[in-house]
């Protein structure tokens, strides 16, 4: 069978969708079938690569990095798709989401007779992680805009999937007349089925963990639907010391956890891990001795079934489709969604139930044998196997049916997510603070989107700004200071030199630093780069040239 994938995200990105996609198309080559996933690429050029009967093609994208790291829109795709539906002529198309190139490969299906399969991924929260910062009013419209803009896209498809029945629960309640088949995502039981003997203070050790405490485990991203925020403030109602919180992913709400740690006091028991490669994520979880999963709109929770199937118990949000996995007071504890409180009295439960983890674990495990990748596998073929077309009849009904304001709703509900996406959501930038001017246009210029540049005079000048940083930063975002050092000269009463009396003193760094902690700004979160003042117009024009794209804004401060 000729299959096509297509998808916004793929390895090595790492969300559900993700992994369910690359172990579906995976899995599909090596069973003999011809799979051609297509996705976004990394910039403007077409690529395509081949493993076997596994091809990766890679649509000209632009990377949304303002929106969220890890969003990439195609562009210029519809002669693209139309050719590669002539060169692979598919028996099969599967979309993944409903993205406008996901819904154009539905659209060029259905023209030519070929069976079109739409699977939905997210939870009841469609605008995450994307929206999520919108304010309550603004999210609300986004997200009835986005449930039509959905329920529009699978009502085109010829069969819809979705990976629990609290999903397909949720797409009808939204009004999606296909109905919806539930088929687990699955796991590759076999690597994440616990060791018979693994060296636990090792692979702790080796992650920088404590292996004489108590390691509660979160693998996913940080952002806001998946409530990692809970899990925080519940550590810090539990107040025992003996249990340590280890986070293994990245996300757009990354700065406001790291303050929220510092805030809850809690930073000697929360280890952050970054971004764990999902080949090295069964041995972390078989070491940790808890998992944790906070989110309160899962779709289905790919990472908390690789923990059960490890034979960890789990500790879950009553939410969405984790109760499907999670059986309160059998293989983990259900905690009351957004509660911390509970979500402390939970991780209390099974501390004081420690001899029974080993029970736990293998109920945990047992379940997790239900959702071997084999069995999606054979859904999934059966599905392309027994779906067809929809009749050239039916489809002249439903358009008939179809409202003539229909389409210029779409537009401006694109339009809208756009403008709201530039108003209100920013995502933080990664770089790591560096010295020297060599080392700043690889660390700031991907993701840059604005730019203070501090011509240190007296303390007036540190001073004057403080409001706006404290502003940025309650928003989420992160803050980058270029610090101007004005060129040396013989002369010390050079303008824009700082004083001999205050060089003695201090550094423009430890001054820098010295006054956030004055305006309750944590230095931690504020990267700082020295550049000399003779350097910084030739560097601002590189970046200029360079990322025309990305909006900058380069406020000035003088006394």
């Amino acid at each position: 069978m000729r299959v096509m994938l297509c998808t916004t995200t793929y390895l090595p990105e790492l969300n559900g969708q993700a992994i369910f996609t690359a172990n579906l198309a995976q899995g599909l080559a090596a069973r003999g079938h011809q799979v051609w996933v297509v996705r976004p690429g990394t910039g403007f050029r077409f690529t395509q690569t081949a493993d076997g009967n596994l091809k990766i093609i890679g649509l000209p994208a632009v990377r949304l990095s303002f929106i969220h790291k890890d969003l990439r829109l195609a562009v210029g795709y519809r002669r693209l798709l139309q050719r590669l539906f002539d060169q692979i002529c598919p028996d099969v198309v599967h979309v993944q989401d409903p993205s406008p190139f996901c819904q154009s490969a539905v659209g060029e299906a259905r023209r030519r007779g070929i069976p079109a399969i739409a699977t939905h991924h997210p939870g009841p929260e469609i605008s995450a992680p994307y929206f999520a910062r919108l304010p309550l009013p603004f999210k609300r419209a986004v997200e009835a805009i986005g449930w039509r803009f959905v329920a529009h896209h699978l009502n085109r498809a010829d069969a819809v999937s979705v990976p629990s029945r609290s999903s397909a629960q949720m797409l009808a309640a939204h009004g999606v007349r296909q109905p919806a088949r539930p088929v687990s995502c699955g796991i590759r039981l076999n690597e994440f089925t616990s060791p018979s003997a693994i060296d636990r203070r090792k692979i702790l050790e080796n992650f920088g963990l404590p292996a004489d405490r108590v390691i509660g485990l979160y693998v996913g991203r940080v952002d806001a639907e998946k409530r990692v925020d809970v899990l925080i403030e519940g550590l810090a109602a539990l107040q025992d010391e003996q249990f340590h919180l280890a986070i293994a992913g990245n996300g757009a709400c990354l700065p406001q956890i790291k303050r929220l740690i510092r805030k809850c006091g809690v930073e000697q028991r929360v280890h952050l891990l970054g971004n764990v490669p999902h080949e090295n994520l069964p041995a972390l979880i078989s070491a940790a001795d808890l998992f944790l999963m906070p989110g309160d709109a899962e779709s289905f929770s790919i990472a908390t079934l690789e923990a059960m199937a490890c034979g960890k118990p789990v500790l879950a949000a009553n939410a969405s489709a984790l109760p499907e996995l999670v059986s309160h007071l059998q293989n983990g504890y259900l905690f009351q969604p957004q509660n911390p409180q509970s979500a402390a009295e939970g991780i209390r439960w099974l501390l004081e139930n420690r001899a029974r983890w080993a029970e736990m674990g293998q109920i945990s495990r047992r379940r997790a044998g239900q959702h071997r990748l084999e069995n999606t596998l054979q859904r999934y073929e059966q599905l392309y196997l027994y779906t067809r077309p929809q009749s050239a009849a039916r489809r002249a009904g439903r358009s008939a049916q179809r409202r003539p304001a229909f389409r210029p709703l779409m537009m401006l509900a694109g339009i809208l997510f756009v403008l709201f996406s530039l108003l209100y959501a920013s995502a933080p930038l990664t770089a790591s603070a560096q010295g020297g001017v060599e080392t700043l246009p690889p660390i700031t210029l991907e993701s840059l989107r604005r730019l203070i540049i501090l011509t240190i005079k007296d303390e007036n000048s540190l001073y004057a700004n403080g409001g706006l940083i404290q502003a940025l930063l309650e928003k989420g975002e992160a803050v980058k200071f270029v610090l101007l050092q004005p060129e040396k000269s013989n002369t010390p009463e050079q303008a824009g030199a700082p004083s001999s009396e205050m060089q003695d003193t201090f550094n423009p760094r430890e001054r820098i630093r010295r006054w956030l902690e004055e305006l309750g700004i944590p230095p931690e979160t504020v990267d700082i780069f020295e550049i000399e003042e003779k350097e910084i117009n030739q560097w601002y024009q590189e970046m200029r040239e360079k990322w025309q794209s990305i909006e900058i804004q380069v406020i000035p401060i003088a006394p």
